[in-house]
């Protein structure tokens, strides 16, 4: 077990690789260590034969080989979660803690599909919040409601009540 995390730090490199030709990062104030693992993608295969040069002292054979990959199968755990569930179980204790204030004075979008949480709760399909039911104040749909989005004004989704 000693020697294989010994090759995972000896053999594999962390790096980020900017595929866009024309991607600018500003890193001055990087340390040098970071700089060097941020990469263009044309500078990708130099890196590789650079970094292989430098690791030549290893060669392994194929069963060796085949047991350091066996070794990573058996510790790749896979983790079933839910994230609809834990979203929709995080919208609505942040509903909980902080209710809804902002009235909104907004046009009815009705074309947009909303995921229903049940009959008296609604999803905004643009940001995944919570929507509650407001009333029209001004314009020409004075005192009808709509369902709005709990993150007004950050979102300004709205669904017209059916």
């Amino acid at each position: 077990m000693i020697f294989q995390h010994y090759a995972f730090q000896k053999f594999y490199r962390s790096l980020v690789v900017l595929t866009n030709e024309r991607a600018v990062l500003n890193d001055k104030n990087a340390p040098k260590e970071i700089r060097e693992k941020v990469i263009h993608a044309d500078k990708l295969i130099e890196y590789i034969k650079r970094e292989n040069a430098v690791l030549n002292e290893f060669n392994y054979s194929e069963t060796e080989m085949w047991q350091f990959a066996k070794f990573f199968m058996e510790a790749h755990h896979n983790r079933n979660i839910d994230y609809t569930q834990k979203y929709l179980n995080k919208i609505t204790t942040d509903k909980a803690e902080k209710p809804a204030t902002n009235e909104s004075s907004a046009e009815v979008n009705t074309s947009v599909p909303s995921l229903p949480l049940s009959e008296d709760k609604i999803i905004c399909s643009k940001c995944g919040a919570p929507m509650v039911k407001r009333v029209v104040k001004n314009g020409k749909d004075v005192g009808k409601e709509f369902w709005g989005c709990s993150k007004y004004p950050a979102c300004r989704n709205t669904l017209g009540l059916s």
